[in-house]
């Protein structure tokens, strides 16, 4: 039975590692995406016609303006912003955006709060993944009683 239930725990923690990089390359992606809006996008600044109110993934409120704006083509557009905000825009406030000039349907916040918050966590994210992919290998090795110094590398109690 301990060889099954190591077999498990191991991919469960693999499997977390994988989930932890994953979520760190979506932030690479959203903030490659960021990049390019600056240097390529256009900037207007829109009216915030309604706010709908959605949940993190903790429950907590985000809002999500749909904004009214033109573009540099004189084209009017009411669009919703690509990623919610954490503050509430009031209706009829003014927000600056940037969109893609091909496709004014993508519209976000010309804001860095964002990412200030990718710069923070995705270094904490490819380490904590590449950590827990490197242990449940170990675990699966079964390198996790290796004498190093004066102790025991990952050292589980097991006696064989």
């Amino acid at each position: 039975m301990e060889p099954v239930g190591n077999l498990v725990s191991s991919a469960l923690v693999f499997g977390f590692g994988i989930a932890m990089l994953l979520i760190a390359f979506g932030i690479v992606r959203e903030t490659l995406e960021r990049i390019s809006l600056r240097l390529q996008g256009h900037r207007a600044t829109g009216v915030v016609v309604s706010v709908a109110e959605e949940k993190d993934s903790d429950g907590h409120p985000e809002y999500r303006p749909t904004v009214d704006f033109v573009a540099r083509t004189g084209e009017r557009k009411v669009a919703p912003l690509a990623y919610p905000v954490r503050t509430r825009p009031r209706t009829g406030g003014r927000i600056a955006v940037l969109y893609r000039p091909g496709d004014l349907g993508h519209v976000v916040p010309t804001g860095i709060g964002r990412g200030i918050l990718h710069m923070i966590f995705f270094p904490i994210l490819v380490v904590s993944g590449l950590a827990a992919m490197g242990i449940s290998v170990i675990m699966l090795l079964g390198l996790d009683n290796v004498p190093l110094w004066h102790g025991h590398v990952l050292h589980t109690g097991r006696t064989e």
